[in-house]
């Protein structure tokens, strides 16, 4: 429940290290969990992935708004954090991944691999399509 109303909180300030963390205390929480508590884990894992990326997607929407205003060190500042932001998205996608990798090695229950590839899918959904088409991120 904790982890699931700081996934919804406003006031929380995310960056990849932490969602990475999240998905990972999550899905330590889904694998041990009953039925109610793999819900609330998997929802809580989605929502701090939403989150993130919403927020990533604002700042790009303000750079986009203020445009025309400022001076062009702020329109550099302004590019350089959206940039730097979604930039955070490659980590947190290579993370789920290599989870998924690791079942190969140490299987475990097909439970948890349900569990990442919802991850994967939440995140994938959740980036816009600017992103979907950045060279770094198709290769």
């Amino acid at each position: 429940r904790v982890v699931l109303s700081l996934a919804c909180s406003a006031s929380w300030a995310l960056n990849g290290r932490l969602v990475m963390l999240l998905i990972s205390r999550c899905g330590e929480t889904y694998e041990n969990g009953t039925q109610p508590v793999r819900a609330a884990a998997q929802a809580a894992a989605s929502q701090t992935l939403t989150a993130f990326y919403e927020e990533c997607q604002e700042i790009i929407q303000q750079q986009l708004k203020h445009k025309n205003s400022g001076s062009s060190a702020e329109m550099v500042y302004n590019k350089t954090s959206a940039v730097a932001c979604f930039n955070e998205a490659i980590p947190v996608m290579q993370y789920i991944i290599s989870r998924l990798e690791e079942m190969k090695t140490f299987p475990k229950s097909n439970d948890t691999a349900v569990y990442l590839l919802e991850c994967l899918l939440t995140l994938v959904n959740t980036l816009p399509q600017s992103v979907h088409t950045n060279t770094h991120f198709t290769t």
